[in-house]
């Protein structure tokens, strides 16, 4: 058991764990010296793990850390549990935060049209998903006609909105598919294949508009491949002449990639700028969403 306390525009919050998940691993990186003044705080919380990464305001990338916890069944209680020992392990709350974005990746959540979604996106989330209890809708814009909403706990947003009282809060799937519509180094490409711990995120575009985005669970390589290619083919893809962009917490020489090199054949790593220092255990193409969040905002 351990108290979390937060001291915060004068007000005092206490957090009373009874019991944290077991940790799995951990990585941090320090990778620049922190300057005077506030920073930028990029988070995203999973099932299964919480990584942050943080920025200062002069755009440098100062630090990235990780906690997987053990995948054993959860409950609302284990997700707020494992942040607030994720804040506290990584001392995440001594700086000032001039902005603050909060990621939820989870498989609860739908696109729909805009129109539609104004009335009606609850329903269809709770259609889609069964009883919610407990749940929290939230809905981010992917542009002027997509809406995606997703369900999280109710619990996890308090306590989010309470320790960063001006996050912008959104799902991961957003940010991806936002990222992948954006950004220069995707121009060219047909579909983005981005895997997290035990989930990947598909999306397809063509003509820079969005044609297909989903989360699929993953147990070994067999289902990674399986799924990018079913999705290929159901949407025309040749894996002869497609151009796939990949980003993933593993190294390229991973067992996976060479894998899918048997049946993809013009794949490449997402590089990103934000990592400016050369280490083999932090690549360019990890942590994706948390390093590259400012680059559209």
């Amino acid at each position: 058991m351990f108290i979390f306390v937060l001291i915060k525009h004068k007000k005092i919050y206490f957090y009373i764990s009874v019991q944290v998940t077991e940790v799995h691993t951990k990585h941090h990186f320090n990778l620049h010296p922190y300057n005077s003044g506030n920073c930028k705080l990029y988070l995203k919380i999973g099932d299964n793990s919480i990584s942050a990464a943080i920025f200062g305001n002069n755009g440098k990338l100062h630090e990235v850390c990780e906690t997987i916890f053990a995948s054993n069944p959860k409950n609302n209680d284990s997700q707020i549990n494992e942040l607030n020992f994720f804040l506290k392990d990584f001392d995440i709350l001594k700086h000032s935060y001039s902005h603050v974005s909060v990621q939820i990746l989870n498989r609860k959540f739908t696109l729909a049209p805009v129109a539609f979604a104004e009335k009606n996106i609850a329903e269809l989330l709770t259609f889609n998903l069964g009883e919610n209890h407990g749940s929290s809708i939230q809905k981010n814009l992917i542009n002027s006609s997509i809406c995606f909403a997703y369900a999280c706990p109710q619990e996890l947003i308090s306590l989010t909105e309470k320790i960063f009282n001006t996050a912008v809060i959104k799902h991961t799937g957003a940010s991806t598919i936002d990222l992948f519509l954006k950004l220069a180094p995707f121009k060219n490409q047909d579909l983005f294949l981005n895997i997290h711990g035990n989930l990947i995120e598909l999306v397809i575009k063509k003509n820079n508009e969005l044609l297909f985005y989903n989360i699929f669970k993953w147990d070994n390589n067999e289902d990674i491949v399986y799924f990018l290619l079913f999705t290929m083919e159901q949407f025309g893809l040749d894996p002869a002449k497609a151009s796939v962009t990949i980003a993933a917490n593993m190294p390229v020489t991973h067992e996976l990639f060479v894998f899918i090199k048997k049946y993809v054949r013009n794949i490449q790593f997402f590089i990103s700028r934000s990592i400016d220092i050369k280490t083999d255990d932090l690549p360019n193409h990890i942590y994706f969403n948390i390093i590259n969040e400012h680059l559209c905002e």
